[in-house]
């Protein structure tokens, strides 16, 4: 009698698992169908942690009436920005060159366009 107690027991807790799992909402829901046969899956995940990289673009811009002066002064005015972020430790393997460019700035208001200066952009990326 005690076996047969068990036995009725285990089957009633077999089915009560079988029914509470198919309740359960898993994200996951298959359709199959003579015309379609999908599989849809759904999840969130949220991860957290402290950052260990900053990345920061630093630029100089300088403009003059002759190509070389303006290359000149930009060429000092960036290596006081670079002196500047290797004395606060930044070491000078960790800063690159990320844009540079030399253009003619053109007076507009005036016909053909005459070149009035040079701007010189220098970019670094640390």
């Amino acid at each position: 009698m005690k076996n047969i107690a068990i036995g009725i027991i285990a089957t009633l807790m077999i089915c009560l698992a079988i029914v509470g799992v198919s309740y359960i909402n898993s994200g996951v829901n298959a359709i199959n169908s003579e015309d379609n046969s999908t599989i849809s899956v759904s999840g969130t995940g949220i991860i957290g942690t402290e950052p260990n990289q900053a990345k920061a673009y630093l630029g100089v811009e300088t403009q003059s009436g002759n190509v070389t002066e303006a290359l000149e002064e930009n060429f000092f005015k960036m290596e006081s920005v670079i002196d500047a972020m290797e004395t606060l430790g930044i070491k000078e393997d960790s800063i690159e060159t990320s844009y540079f460019s030399i253009y003619p700035v053109r007076a507009h208001e005036k016909s053909g366009e005459e070149i009035v200066g040079y701007r010189v952009s220098n970019e670094v990326t640390v």
